[in-house]
């Protein structure tokens, strides 16, 4: 019977689920610059290490297959998934794709808590940036170009990345 009880709380649930506001799913079929100023809103309170580092809010950009001709800045608590089943089934090709900037200082000893999974990165730029100091994961990325561990402007990883 413990079953039957399980069985009947998956039927009830809604098939996609009703994520919390903090949840963002985006269809590459969408308007692009709606996705994008949703994206860079949410950097612009998340990014910078006075206001993302001890935030109470966390993120999570779900892209479903499709390929995005946009740069997502990924800053503090922030995850950006790819919904496909291999990396390449969710390509990015802005001119940064997807990256993890450094602050604006170029110090990457504070940039961390932040995640990049099962995705492909091909930005127009031929450079990954994942300028990171420790706990930023890249899981499952297909990058296509250089994946640069600092910034453009000479800056290196702390030495725990």
């Amino acid at each position: 019977s413990g079953e039957k009880a399980g069985d009947d709380a998956l039927a009830d649930e809604a098939n996609p689920p009703k994520w919390p506001s903090s949840v963002h799913v985006f269809d590459a079929t969408m308007d692009p610059s709606e996705t994008n100023a949703t994206l860079w809103e949410i950097f612009r309170r998340m990014g910078p290490l006075k206001s993302g580092k001890f935030s109470s809010e966390r993120h999570a950009f779900l892209f479903k297959p499709g390929r995005y001709s946009l740069d997502v800045p990924v800053g503090y608590y922030t995850q950006v998934l790819g919904l496909g089943t291999w990396p390449s089934d969710v390509r990015f090709t802005g001119h940064h794709g997807i990256f993890g900037p450094s602050e604006e200082d170029n110090n990457n000893f504070n940039t961390f808590w932040k995640a990049a999974e099962n995705l492909a990165n091909q930005p127009t730029s031929g450079r990954s940036i994942w300028s990171v100091s420790q706990a930023a994961p890249l899981r499952r990325v297909q990058v296509i170009g250089d994946l640069l561990l600092g910034s453009y402007d000479g800056a290196v990883p702390s030495k725990g990345s």
